[in-house]
């Protein structure tokens, strides 16, 4: 096998109540050794990633559909989250009133929806909650996105790891 096409993913999870994962290699041009986050909560450890996108990428998503991730990196103080988003296309819409994707970080909120892309926001610790909203109107979905999300320490701190 190529090295090119061999691609290793290593999570480190340490106290989820539940991580589902799911492979979404069935559109044209997918990686299918890209493993993305089911919707719901999950839980990280420093120095990993992981990755979330719509359904079907990176072919059209479905009207009305609605996901969200909370993501928790181990500890929540000590840690900051960066997204990584090299593909993002939403349908655009007057003040994101259509398809939309909403990033919630303890005080800020933002709401960004065309090509608005989220590429290399940075939380102010290790908790973020993304939930990725379609409308019920037909045919006028987009792409979608795909992004990595990984948890850094924040300078300074050290990280031990949880005893739960």
């Amino acid at each position: 096998m190529e090295v090119g096409k061999l691609m290793v993913l290593l999570l480190f999870v340490i106290g989820v109540e539940s991580l589902e994962m799911r492979t979404w290699g069935s559109g044209s041009g997918s990686d299918p050794s890209v493993v993305s986050l089911d919707c719901g909560k999950h839980s990280m450890a420093p120095n990993t990633r992981v990755t979330i996108q719509t359904p079907n990428y990176p072919n059209n998503y479905d009207e009305s559909y609605r996901c969200q991730w909370e993501i928790y990196c181990n500890s929540v103080e000590n840690t900051t989250l960066t997204m990584v988003c090299p593909d993002f296309e939403l349908e655009d819409s007057t003040d994101c009133t259509a398809d939309r994707l909403i990033i919630k970080d303890h005080d800020s909120r933002d709401v960004i929806c065309g090509d608005d892309n989220p590429d290399g926001t940075t939380t102010v610790s290790g908790f973020i909650r993304l939930t990725f909203w379609s409308n019920i109107i037909t045919g006028t979905t987009a792409m979608g996105f795909r992004c990595h999300i990984w948890c850094h320490p924040k300078p300074g701190t050290i990280n031990l790891p949880c005893i739960c």
